[in-house]
């Protein structure tokens, strides 16, 4: 027994086949439509510059970048510095997102890819998080992001998008949640937050679905020490409770006295309602105290949500200011990413892999070595016809071979003897009811593609 553990680290894990398969049925939903909406494929780095990476989450987030340690001599020589510093030991990081790597190269080949950029990307990041159900320290995103663009069609593009994968994956009870920063902003400024106190106010708002609305109320009182700002708020935490329309949300505001900025975001939040509204999506919700987290957030932002489950299954929003931190300039930007392991999660929990009737593939096996090479010649000759065959790997009995094909959920099973080597004729037996069928191989090219 091996005196070390087996399992993978903590908050990660190992895939087996079948995962692996459902998997890359939802990655291939998700890359489709994309592509049909103009979005090309990236890929970045695993690893990037700390230097890139740090100062674009938020203190919460930089404190859950993965850092990698210098190697051989360099880190021999950073230990012996007096006292170590955490930044002497290391100068790169896993990524933890997918957002600030596009920003990087956009910024490094901003004349190739132009002025206007519609990328999607499916890879792994990683996040020093606490483990949770469908939430893990290493997990694929699948963003996808519109550079250039500062009118809120570009919003509406993605919306579109996303709402097309969720009904293509078969989910019935989804929305997006969506705000605006600088509607919170302006709210924050209208209840009398100081400006120096609002990221702090904003990251005990993004805590509502976890903790609740009295456990809101009473970290703003005793962090911010406003003791009636819950009250003013309650209005607010009522239209999120009695999930309250558009119209609801635009009567409420006119009642406060909203900066410039409010007022723009309410528009820009008026244009999403109203060309939803017009192409009959119903899936948008005005969330008011919707806040998410990450700091680089200039715009909308929003997240996707199944109904009676806390947790999303993605979000995004505009940030107008990252890009352009890279490259100068303000550069407007606009995205929106899957969280790939909870949609995963929960597409298992609801049986829905079952119901997509993926094919499986055909099993081919010699009962005798000579029968080796004839057995290899079938499944050639299947497979140039678009049909996905197993070769048995081995010469044993029957029984173990329809033992191996049922454990392996292969549907049909073909057996090589000294009969069907002499006939040419081939018996497929269908392990899903018993049933044979007997033909040519040129005949069985006909019947796999039933």
């Amino acid at each position: 027994m091996a005196s070390f553990s087996v399992k993978p680290p903590s908050g990660m894990r190992d895939f087996l086949p079948e995962e692996i398969l459902r998997r890359r049925s939802v990655i291939a939903v998700i890359s489709k439509i994309y592509e049909e909406h103009g979005f090309l494929p990236l890929e970045t780095p695993t690893m990037e510059r700390l230097d890139v990476l740090l100062g674009k989450y938020g203190e919460e987030g930089d404190r859950l970048v993965f850092k990698v340690l210098h190697r051989g001599a360099k880190l021999e020589k950073a230990l012996e510095q007096q006292p170590v510093k955490t930044g002497d030991l290391a100068e790169l990081g896993l990524r933890y997102d997918l957002t600030v790597p596009l920003a990087r190269v956009y910024a490094l080949h901003r004349e190739k890819l132009g002025t206007m950029f519609k990328r999607y990307q499916i890879q792994p990041v990683w996040r020093a998080d606490r483990p949770a159900r469908g939430r893990f320290r290493e997990f694929f995103q699948c963003d996808v992001d519109i550079i250039g663009s500062r009118e809120v069609l570009a919003e509406m593009d993605i919306f579109m998008a996303v709402c097309e994968i969720m009904e293509l994956l078969g989910f019935e009870d989804f929305s997006l949640h969506i705000n605006h920063r600088g509607l919170l902003s302006a709210t924050m400024e209208a209840f009398g937050v100081p400006k120096e106190k609002e990221t702090e106010a904003l990251v005990i708002l993004d805590k509502l679905d976890k903790i609740g609305r009295d456990a809101v109320m009473a970290e703003l009182e005793a962090k911010l020490g406003a003791t009636d700002l819950g009250e003013k708020l309650a209005p607010l935490f009522n239209l999120v409770e009695e999930k309250g329309t558009f119209e609801d949300l635009k009567k409420y505001y006119a009642t406060v006295s909203l900066s410039a900025q409010g007022v723009t975001a309410l528009e820009e939040l008026e244009k999403l309602h109203r060309w939803s509204s017009e192409l009959g999506n119903t899936r948008l919700f005005f969330h008011p105290l919707l806040a998410r987290g990450l700091d680089y957030y200039t715009g909308p932002i929003y997240e996707l949500r199944l109904e009676n489950e806390s947790a999303s299954l993605g979000g995004g929003g505009r940030y107008d200011g990252l890009i352009g931190s890279f490259c100068g300039g303000e550069i407007p930007a606009v995205g929106f990413s899957f969280g790939l392991e909870r949609l995963l999660v929960l597409m298992e929990e609801r049986g829905m892999f079952d119901s997509q009737g993926s094919e499986s593939p055909v099993c081919i096996a010699a009962l005798e070595e000579e029968h080796a090479a004839f057995a290899l010649s079938c499944a050639a000759s299947l497979r140039k016809n678009g049909v996905r065959v197993d070769i048995f790997p081995g010469v044993t009995s029957p029984s173990k071979v329809f033992k191996w094909a049922d454990r392996s959920k292969v549907r049909f099973v073909i057996l090589i003897g000294g009969e069907e080597v002499e006939s040419g004729r081939l018996t497929v037996k269908d392990m899903s009811n018993g049933a044979l069928h007997q033909d040519s191989l040129q005949g069985l090219h006909s019947f796999f593609k039933k």
